[in-house]
C-alpha cells in the first residue's frame, strides 16, 4: 500500500515507502534494482535485485555511501530521465547502468529512491549492432579495398617475374665467364669472351634495374600490409573506452575509404597536437568513415570536378578536442539542414544512402561520448562537420557527500 505524506503548501506530495505499510514485500520482489538513500548520501534500504546487482549483502549495502556505487546527484529533478553510469560493484567490477532517481519519504524523512537498470545486455547488443554496421560498411567498400590491394600485388608480381628472368640471365653470364676462364685460352681471348657474355645477358641493364625492382616490390608489400592492418584494426571489435590516438584512427579509416575519395578528391590532413582521448575507438572509426564517405559523395554530386577533403584536429581548452571534416561540395540545402541527423533521412538516391550514417554518428558522439556534432555549410562552397569530444569522456561529474 502506498500512502501520501502531507505535503508542504505548494509542494508536490511524496510517496511514502515504509516497512510497516505492507509495501515491503512488493519492494523486495520488484525485478529491477531499487536503492533508497537519504539526503546525507547513505543507503537506507535495497531490494533483492539491488543486492544481486551490487554483489554485496544487505548489511554491507545499508549504511554505505551511495557514491561508493555510482555518482549520485545532490538535486533530484522531476521526471528524471535517468543517466548512464559505471556502477562499482563490491567485487570491484564495473557494470554499465541507467539510474533514475526520485524524491520520496521514508519513515517520515525525505530521501531518494533510485531505479537502477543493468545495461550489460543492451551494451552487448549495441556493440554487436555497431560491429554489424562496420562489417556492412567494409562489405560496401570491399570492391574498392580489393582494387587497392590488387594494384600493389600486380606490380609486385611483375617485378618478381622480372627478377626471375634477371636471375636466369645472370646465371648464364656467370656460366659463360666460368667457361671462358676454364678453356685455357690466352688472357686477351678470355677478356673478349667475358665481355661478350656480359653484353649478351645485358648485365649492365640488370645491375641498374634490379635494385629498383626489389625496392618497388618491398614498397608494394608494405602497402598491402598497411591495408591489411587497417582492415584488421577497423573491423576488430573493441569494446569499452580506452586511451585513443585520434590521428591513428583517422589514418586507418582513410586507408579503408580510399577508393571512395581517390577519384573525386584529394585529402589534406592538418593535425594539431592532441592528447589521447578516452573513447570507444570502434565507434569513432564508424563516425570518421561516415563523414569521409559523405564528403566524397558531396564533392561528386557538386559536379565541379576534383575537390578537397580537409581533416583537421585541434585542442579546445584543457578538456576538449575538435576534429573537423571539411569538403568542397555544394553545401547542404537550407530546407533540409534541420533534418540531417534524423534517422533514415537522406537526400541520396535509393541504394546509395540509408539515412543512418549521420544519425548514428550523432548518437555515438553525443550520447556515447558526451560530445557535440555540429556543422557549418555554405551553398556552393561546401560543408564542415565538427566533432567536439571531452578528453576524459566523463559526461556526469561525480558528486561526493
Amino acid at each position: 500500500m502506498t500512502t501520501i505524506q502531507r505535503p508542504r503548501p505548494g509542494a508536490a506530495p511524496l510517496p511514502v515507502i515504509s516497512p510497516d505499510s505492507g509495501f515491503d514485500g512488493c519492494f523486495r520482489a520488484v525485478p529491477v534494482a531499487l536503492v533508497v538513500w537519504g539526503i546525507d548520501g547513505r543507503v537506507i534500504d535495497v531490494n533483492d535485485a539491488a543486492i544481486a546487482l551490487l554483489a554485496c549483502t544487505r548489511e554491507q549495502a545499508i549504511g554505505a555511501r551511495v557514491n561508493a556505487f555510482w555518482p549520485a546527484p545532490r538535486h533530484v529533478l522531476p521526471n528524471d530521465p535517468g543517466a548512464e553510469h559505471d556502477l562499482r560493484r563490491a567485487s570491484g567490477e564495473h557494470v554499465p547502468v541507467l539510474v533514475s532517481t526520485a524524491a520520496i519519504a521514508h519513515c517520515g524523512a525525505p530521501c531518494r529512491i533510485s531505479v537502477v537498470h543493468d545495461l550489460r545486455d543492451r551494451k552487448r547488443l549495441e556493440l554487436d549492432l555497431l560491429q554489424a554496421r562496420k562489417l556492412e560498411a567494409v562489405g560496401q567498400l570491399a570492391a574498392g579495398v580489393a582494387h587497392e590491394l590488387n594494384t600493389p600485388i600486380q606490380f609486385v608480381s611483375d617485378n618478381l617475374h622480372f627478377l626471375r628472368d634477371a636471375f636466369g640471365d645472370l646465371l648464364k653470364a656467370v656460366d659463360a665467364l666460368a667457361a671462358a676462364a676454364a678453356d685455357g685460352a690466352p688472357a686477351s681471348a678470355r677478356e673478349i669472351a667475358a665481355q661478350a657474355a656480359l653484353a649478351d645477358n645485358e648485365v649492365d641493364y640488370l645491375r641498374e634495374e634490379t635494385p629498383d625492382a626489389i625496392a618497388r616490390s618491398l614498397g608494394g608489400l608494405d602497402r598491402v600490409a598497411a591495408i591489411v592492418r587497417a582492415l584488421k584494426a577497423f573491423a576488430h571489435p573493441r569494446a569499452g573506452t580506452h586511451a585513443t590516438d585520434l590521428h591513428a584512427e583517422i589514418e586507418t579509416t582513410l586507408v579503408i575509404a580510399k577508393n571512395e575519395y581517390k577519384y573525386v578528391a584529394d585529402v589534406v590532413t592538418e593535425f594539431g597536437e592532441l592528447p589521447k582521448v578516452r573513447a570507444n575507438a570502434n565507434q569513432l572509426n564508424q563516425v570518421f568513415l561516415n563523414l569521409i564517405v559523405n564528403a566524397s559523395h558531396a564533392i561528386h554530386d557538386a559536379g565541379r570536378g576534383r575537390g578537397t577533403i580537409t581533416i583537421s584536429t585541434r585542442r579546445d581548452g584543457p578538456d576538449h578536442v575538435v576534429v573537423a571534416f571539411a569538403d568542397t561540395g555544394a553545401g547542404i540545402p537550407e530546407a533540409v539542414r534541420e533534418r540531417i541527423f534524423e534517422p533514415f533521412f537522406t537526400t541520396k538516391e535509393v541504394g546509395r544512402g540509408t539515412g543512418q550514417g549521420l544519425s548514428l554518428s550523432h548518437h555515438i558522439v553525443v550520447e556515447e561520448h558526451g560530445g557535440t556534432l555540429t556543422f557549418e555549410t555554405e551553398p556552393g562552397r561546401g560543408t564542415t562537420f565538427f566533432i567536439r569530444l571531452p578528453v576524459a569522456s566523463k559526461r556526469v561529474p561525480e558528486t561526493r557527500f
